[in-house]
């Protein structure tokens, strides 16, 4: 298993990047609900619906934390938490929720350590990952 990139070319003429190449991941299909079920009940006691229920009910009890202001920390997994992206203003007195407010993201930080010596992070999630390149032509497949 490997990390598959693509060389990207930056378009955006406003920014210093425009023109260089940057790497881009490519996705090799989707791992849903159904398909991890199945592989952790094979791997384990408790059939794909179990599996699926008590996938369903993490998503659930998730989305029931985090909005109400909750960070959810997945052992082995990471870090979820909600962030506003807003419009900055002046005053803080001028800050107005119905007009300032674009929307919320979910935020996710893989768990991980930072070095003592190197003082660098290392992230579990991606600790053995290998990378190949993808000639720039091949874009993958990515509706998988």
């Amino acid at each position: 298993m490997a990390i598959k990139i693509k060389l990207q070319k930056y378009k955006n003429n406003t920014k210093s990047s425009y023109g260089k190449w940057y790497a881009q991941t490519v996705t090799s299909g989707v791992m849903t609900t159904a398909k991890l079920a199945k592989v952790i009940s094979e791997n384990s006691s408790p059939t794909p619906g179990d599996v699926i229920g008590v996938l369903s009910n993490l998503a659930a009890e998730m989305r029931r934390a985090l909005l109400d202001g909750k960070k959810v920390e997945l052992d082995g997994i990471g870090t979820f938490h909600i962030v506003a992206k807003s419009e900055g203003v002046e005053n803080p007195d001028d800050f107005n929720i119905g007009k300032h407010i674009r929307g919320y993201q979910v935020k996710f930080l893989p768990i991980g350590h930072r070095d003592p010596i190197t003082w660098t992070v290392q992230r579990e999630l991606t600790s053995k990952a290998t990378v190949v390149k993808q000639p720039i032509y091949d874009l993958g497949n990515e509706d998988e």
